[in-house]
């Protein structure tokens, strides 16, 4: 691996959920870039072996430099699906309802949003009952970006590769009907772009929380 030119991004840390790290950078010259990075809480398993699973953190992330503020979800499941169920199916409120999902979005949403822009993933899904604990659907992408209260969302983790079962460039297509199910426009608020494809965000002003996660969510 290279190391990157600027040595200020060559340091490393280490932060369990809610801690934070500043990391400033020279390199925009003449100006000085500081942002500030927050470890927290997504679904998704965790290991670096074959017999430590469990034993490390699988972290989302918020950014925030200035005004702007950015939820980078990660790769994230929202709940899990049990076999059986269709992935269309597992969407109607009768099935939601039986099935709960993950609440830390809706804590980073209350504690630390609103944000700016959220990454959001919404591919590699099927079949639901092994991947939903790990791997948002679009639906599922859908309930992140409202629980963690983005302004704006693009989708990510999709198109790369053939990793799961479904066509590989189906979620941007099934990303609209599930923005469609809860009232939010199918273009302009959380997108899929083309491959290549560049975008410019406005920030709205962050509020850089500090919150005692744990004390808050008592």
């Amino acid at each position: 691996m290279r190391s990157h030119p600027d040595p200020d991004f060559r340091r490393k840390a280490s932060v369990d959920y809610a801690e934070r790290c500043v990391s400033s950078s020279s390199a925009a010259s003449p100006a000085t870039i500081t942002a500030r990075l927050s470890a927290l809480p997504c679904q998704h398993m965790g290991n670096r072996g074959l017999f430590d699973r469990g034993h490390t953190l699988w972290s989302s992330w918020t950014v925030t430099s200035g005004a702007s503020s950015v939820y980078f979800a990660g790769d994230t499941g929202y709940r899990s699906v049990p076999k059986g169920l269709e992935m269309r199916d597992d969407h109607t409120p009768e099935i939601q309802a039986q099935h709960a999902h993950c609440p830390a979005f809706a804590d980073v949403g209350k504690f630390r949003g609103p944000f700016d822009l959220g990454l959001i993933p919404i591919g590699a899904y099927e079949p639901r009952f092994v991947m939903s604990p790990m791997h948002a659907d679009p639906y599922d992408a859908v309930e992140i970006f409202r629980d963690v209260r983005c302004r704006r969302a693009l989708a990510m983790h999709w198109g790369t590769w053939v990793l799961t079962e479904e066509d590989v460039l189906e979620p941007p297509r099934i990303l609209k009907d599930a923005l469609k199910r809860r009232g939010i426009a199918e273009t302009g608020v959380f997108d899929a772009v083309e491959l290549g494809e560049s975008r410019e965000f406005e920030s709205h002003g962050a509020q850089d929380k500090v919150v005692d996660w744990e004390e808050a969510s008592r």
